[in-house]
């Protein structure tokens, strides 16, 4: 889909939330920022007066909208597929399928709604299929088949994925691990094909089975880290995240064979760790965990692919987004600075003349002040948020900072410009 000079990107999400698929869709506006898109997060649900935006992902600093979506045919619409209702369709459509079995599920939804009343009215959240319904871009494979199988025309999808959080991956960088450190514990997410599960826990209690579960990030993190086995016989809508991180700390990973585990692009593991979620299989998938602890050291090693392949998620991301949207002209080469004021943030020594932003080579895109980060100040005439020196420098590394400028209060409050 083509992108023209004054296209707006708005980027439906719902208000709130921590998940997955919340944080796939923050990294898409961040990473259309980064490309100097005019990109805008949509959030759906929002209450009033209260921040839409989930504390996880307010580094990012994309600007949103609660409310009405500018109508111009320049503009484009992304929305995950089960948010395909949630604004009026007047803009060109990106459905993105991050699940195809959680849309499934809301759409069965309103169809039982729709039988207790009637169907003279469209079913909301509907994605038609086939047509000229719009574009189609999908997280996983198994995504993928699902709208061929359906009749979307190839030339109509596009791959576009998402990626573990490279702070994350970066703390595991290194493919040794140390066994010292490793217990023999199976991990699982309780929320994820419990029943079975509980069938697995039920022949084999002699096992150390530990749920994740009323976990923070980093404790998630240091159980997967210590953990031997993680196994996951869920339904995998999409290309799921724990499985993932459980593989980048080390773990080797057991899964079923529904979703998106049932092909070899989305869980690319050897199919020896790979098991229908059936009564009968039972016993050798116990086995087959039961030598995965045994053998640990050396069956680490059937899975350096499969960690291999999450370390390249982000570049394989950014190559996906060029190549899913058409750039019409060349992105603009104005250096984006974030302000160093020096000591705590005083607005009215900020500086307020317009001459910065005359300047084509360069604009002045927030201000950075601990104390008053989540805030507004006037600078240079326009209203700039103000940001932390952490999300500062986490901007300037991933691109969307190219540089600061700093006051030299010794000389009355000259601006100097620090960049690569």
């Amino acid at each position: 889909m083509k992108v023209y000079e004054d296209t707006k990107i708005f980027v439906v999400c719902p208000a709130y939330e921590k998940s997955g698929g919340p944080l796939a869709l923050h990294q898409l506006a961040h990473e259309l920022r980064k490309r100097k898109m005019d990109a805008i997060m949509a959030y759906a649900c929002a209450v009033r007066d209260e921040s839409p935006v989930a504390e996880p992902y307010r580094k990012y600093h994309i600007p949103f909208v609660t409310d009405a979506i500018a109508s111009d045919e320049h503009h484009i619409l992304i929305c995950p597929e089960t948010m395909a209702g949630s604004f009026p369709r007047h803009l060109r459509h990106i459905y993105w399928w991050l699940s195809v079995d959680n849309w499934a599920r809301t759409i069965m939804g309103y169809f039982q709604q729709a039988l207790l009343t009637s169907f003279a009215h469209p079913i909301p959240h509907f994605v038609p299929l086939a047509g000229d319904a719009g574009t189609h871009w999908v997280q996983s494979e198994y995504a993928h088949r699902f709208l061929r199988i359906n009749g979307v025309p190839e030339q109509k999808i596009h791959h576009v994925s998402d990626y573990l959080d490279p702070v994350f991956i970066s703390r595991h960088a290194d493919d040794t691990f140390d066994i010292r450190h490793r217990r023999d514990v199976v991990a699982y997410n309780p929320v994820k094909g419990a029943e079975f599960t509980r069938r697995l826990q039920e022949a084999a209690p002699d096992l150390h089975w530990v749920k994740i579960e009323h976990m923070t990030s980093s404790e998630v993190e240091e159980c997967l880290s210590e953990a031997k086995v993680y196994i996951d016989f869920g339904e995998h809508p999409g290309k799921d995240r724990i499985p993932r991180e459980a593989a980048v700390c080390g773990c080797c990973v057991v899964t079923g064979r529904r979703g998106a585990a049932g092909n070899d692009v989305d869980v690319p593991i050897h199919p020896r760790y790979k098991f229908a979620d059936r009564l009968e299989n039972i016993p050798a998938i116990l086995d087959c965990i039961r030598r995965l602890l045994a053998e640990y050291p050396q069956r680490i090693a059937d899975f350096a692919a499969y960690r291999a392949s999450i370390r390249k998620e982000k570049a394989l991301f950014e190559r996906e987004v060029e190549a899913a949207l058409t750039f019409s002209d060349a992105a603009p080469q104005t250096k984006r600075l974030a302000l160093l004021p020096k000591g705590r943030i005083e607005p009215a020594q900020l500086p307020q003349g317009t001459d910065w932003e005359k300047r084509e080579d360069v604009q002045v895109a927030a201000v950075v002040d601990d104390t008053a980060a989540g805030s507004y100040v006037q600078a240079f005439q326009r209203t700039l948020p103000v940001i932390s020196n952490e999300d500062a420098m986490f901007l300037y590394q991933e691109g969307r900072l190219e540089g600061f400028l700093t006051q030299d209060v010794t000389d009355g409050n000259v601006l100097h410009i620090y960049t690569e």
